[in-house]
């Protein structure tokens, strides 16, 4: 029969083998911290919109499908360079843009 001497022994290990335990267990979730968005946000107050004829379509050359495409946009009287994204995403997208 274990003495009281030994229960006490053991009851010592637990509380002290607990604590490190514990933060092994917990350390990894406090150690992720959030995420900051560190590019450009979307300022809707910065959009524009313009209805007009597009007189002229601007797409990169062959082989370079990551370049921006854009277009020339006649509205009255003005003329607008609209830049529109990369061809490649224009492609994937199915749309294509048309003088006239």
């Amino acid at each position: 029969m274990p003495t009281s001497r030994e229960i006490s022994r053991a009851q010592l290990w637990w509380k002290a083998s607990l604590l490190p335990i514990a933060f092994l267990i917990t350390w990894p979730l406090t150690a992720q911290k959030a995420q900051k968005n560190n590019g450009p946000a979307y300022d809707l107050t910065t959009e524009t919109k313009v209805k007009g004829t597009i007189e002229e379509v601007r797409l990169p050359s062959k082989g370079n499908s990551k370049d921006v495409a854009h277009l020339l946009l006649k509205s009255g009287s003005e003329t607008f360079d609209v830049y529109l994204c990369p061809k490649a995403f224009l492609d994937d997208m199915g749309c294509e843009l048309q003088q006239g």
